[in-house]
Order: structure tokens, then sequence, then C-alpha cells
């Protein structure tokens, strides 16, 4: 990269950090702002289960690292418009507040988005998704109610539930999985239905 450069980056995941860091390596001049529509830089979604299972109590714990230097962060914006014959991007924050920022190199690095799937109840004020930190605040403060509904999404995060959730399922008084045969075709069928059953629930039809 030239000097003087401004390289902006959507998206404070693993790759848009990882980006941002390897061009400040290459280039320390260069100017770079990272926006990214939370708060949570660079942190471990895949961890999100060790934090709701206690084995990680402190979720900061969850950040790859805490230190930016040379590097702008423009948390809680989100990217709205991409003008690339101007070489600008639109961006609205929490308080819906617009500006819009220049760049002379653009890296989209915004990850995936989770599919929720189109089935009966997934709508319920009580079954959650897990995909963002916030996500994992919502199931936390649900945790410490009686009763528990936890979605059988796909994902990275979901393939660790069976192990590290066993206290949560122990400490509610039901459990609902919505539709596992649908929504966990590669883990063991019987298991979702057996730790439903184990805390009084009932297996949705």
């Amino acid at each position: 990269m030239g000097r003087n450069l401004k390289f902006l980056i959507i998206g404070g995941s693993d790759a848009g950090i990882s980006a941002a860091l390897r061009a400040r390596e290459l280039d320390p001049s260069t100017a770079i702002t990272v926006v990214l529509a939370d708060g949570y830089p660079n942190f471990s979604i895949c961890g999100l289960p060790f934090f709701l299972s206690g084995e990680t109590p402190d979720w900061h714990q969850l950040a790859h690292r805490t230190e930016f230097e040379g590097i702008d962060l423009l948390t809680w914006h989100t990217a709205m418009a991409i003008d690339p014959t101007k070489n600008t991007v639109d961006v609205v924050d929490r308080e819906n507040e617009r500006k819009r920022l220049s760049y002379d190199r653009l890296l989209i690095a915004t990850g995936a988005v989770p599919l929720i799937p189109e089935i009966r109840g997934i709508d319920l004020p009580a079954v959650y998704s897990l995909h963002t930190m916030d996500d994992s605040f919502g199931v936390q403060r649900r945790l410490r109610r009686p009763a528990l509904a936890l979605p059988s999404s796909s994902g990275r995060a979901t393939s660790a539930w069976k192990w590290r959730m066993r206290w949560s399922i122990e400490a509610c008084k039901s459990l609902w999985l919505v539709e596992p045969d649908l929504c966990l075709p590669l883990l063991i069928p019987s298991w979702a239905t057996q730790s439903a059953m184990s805390c009084g629930g009932t297996k949705s039809t």
C-alpha cells in the first residue's frame, strides 16, 4: 500500500481485524478504519458456549485482543451504502445518525449471516439464536429464569452445546428443543429428545 492511504474495512471480526493488523504491519502510515456493527471487535464467537456454561465466566476473556494501536475502530456503526464511483461508504450509528466515510481501498469482511429456519415456534419469546455477543447475553439472562427454550440451530457454536450446557439443562425446569431432526442432522438424533425428556419437557412436532 502507498503512503497515507485510507483503508476502510467493513467488519470487525477475525477477517477484518486480521486485515487491519496486516495492513498496519506493511505500512504504519496507512489510515485504517474498521467499521463494526457491534462493540466487540475480534471476539471469539466460538467461545460463546464456554461463556454460557460458566467455564469462561468473564465475557471479556473472549476477546482475542484488546489493543488495536494504529487502527480506528468505529463501533456500533452499520454500513448502509457503498458508492464505488466516489469511494465513499455511508454508515449509521445506534442513534440513527448517518455519516459518510471516504476510502482509497475498501475491504468488505462482514462474515456470515445465520439462516433462521422457518419452523413452527421459532419466533416464540424464549427461543434464541446464538451468533453474536448480544445473543449470548440474551441467552444468559434467560438461563437465570426457571424455564429455558434452546433453538437447535446449526452453526459453529452449536456443536459445543451438548458438552458445555449440561448445567443449564439440569437447572431448568423444562427444556424444549425446536425440531432437532431438522436443525441438527449431524448430531446424535436421540440426544436432543433425551435431554428434553430428562427435564420434563416434550418434543415438538
